[in-house]
């Protein structure tokens, strides 16, 4: 039986990534986020279409649709594309610290949601941020609305 997967939407993740070469002194490259979202956004585009997949991207998604696969081996052609794209991921802080330099991200994201008018839940505290490793500015929107949200207000 032969299954077709139709814009499914998959929400993509944000990264940083460095690099070291070698015992030579330490080459180090810090990507923007907007750039990590973009090269992560296309490495999906084209792992999908690579296999026969139409993939657009939407916003912050990527929508794709699956032309009659079936449904085993759309599974493994999608964790396949996750683990390729996960290269330009964005990797959580491991130190209060580290979080410390995450919270004007959320706080943006947030303020920028709370503009336009979304009903997302309070902001949290910095102290509280950190406490939590982070928290979601998105909380507290319907699924709906949730797709327009990412559009408007993308992850800073």
């Amino acid at each position: 039986m032969r299954a077709s997967l139709t814009c499914v939407v998959v929400a993509l993740s944000l990264g940083s990534c460095s690099s070291d070469v070698g015992s030579a002194p330490t080459t180090s490259v810090v990507l923007s986020r907007q750039e990590l979202r973009r090269l992560e956004t296309q490495e999906y585009v084209k792992c999908y279409q690579e296999h026969g997949w139409s993939a657009t991207i939407e916003g912050q998604m990527v929508q794709f649709d699956s032309h009659g696969t079936p449904a085993d081996q759309q599974q493994v052609i999608i964790e396949g594309c996750q683990q390729r794209a996960s290269k330009y991921a964005w990797v959580a802080p491991t130190t209060a610290d580290g979080w410390k330099l995450e919270y004007p991200f959320y706080v943006a994201t947030h303020q920028c949601l709370v503009e336009k008018g979304f009903s997302v839940a309070d902001q949290v505290s910095e102290a509280v941020f950190v406490q939590l490793r982070g928290a979601d500015p998105y909380n507290g929107l319907s699924a709906a609305d949730n797709a327009r949200a990412l559009r408007e207000c993308p992850t800073q």
